[in-house]
């Protein structure tokens, strides 16, 4: 992502700006985030504050995939180098992640548009496992009744997974994103 030295930090973040900000919240805290403008925020904890600006919402093709990027720069003031440090590794894990911290220790699904196979109990898209390792991608979709041709893109801790690599257990705080095969024409 960013170069840890740099005074300022530097992301390509591939969020909209409404996922970005619902999520950063969790990601920095114990920091609070105070809007300035619409692409320009304050994240304050005692005497130290960093300044995000948000770059204009752009889509990235890929393949038959349309995905939301942000660019972003946060601008530090009265961190030491190890505040510094700490706060890009936090916020890294945190986005890397789909949004959890290693320590949580569960793995999470993102069925994206697939929640008809979902437990009607769940709200959203994603469900936490109970069982965080030993459970690999196809076995998920097999307990969730997913029909191999509506798996169309699998992703583990935002980095594609080929076909070959879907018989491989999760890890302990793995993310799992799912999307389906795309009709149309």
């Amino acid at each position: 992502m960013s170069d840890p030295d740099s005074p300022d930090y530097r992301a390509e973040m591939g969020y909209s700006h409404r996922e970005l900000l619902n999520a950063l919240p969790s990601a920095v805290a114990p920091f609070s985030l105070l809007k300035q403008d619409s692409r320009l925020y304050l994240i304050s904890y005692e005497d130290r504050i960093a300044r995000l600006s948000l770059s204009r919402e752009r889509i990235r093709k890929i393949a038959s995939f349309a995905l939301p990027v942000t660019d972003i720069v946060i601008e530090f003031e009265n961190f030491d180098k190890q505040q510094h440090t700490d706060f890009i590794e936090k916020l890294e894990k945190y986005f890397t992640q789909g949004g959890r911290l290693a320590n949580e220790g569960h793995s999470q699904v993102s069925f994206s548009s697939l929640m008809e196979y979902l437990p009607a109990s769940v709200e959203g898209n994603s469900v936490e496992l109970d069982e965080p390792v030993a459970v690999t991608p196809n076995q998920i979709m097999q307990q969730f009744r997913v029909p191999d041709a509506e798996v169309r893109t699998m992703m583990r801790n935002g980095i594609f997974l080929p076909e070959e690599q879907r018989n491989q257990p999760l890890e302990e705080g793995d993310t799992l994103t799912v999307w389906p095969a795309i009709q149309g024409g």
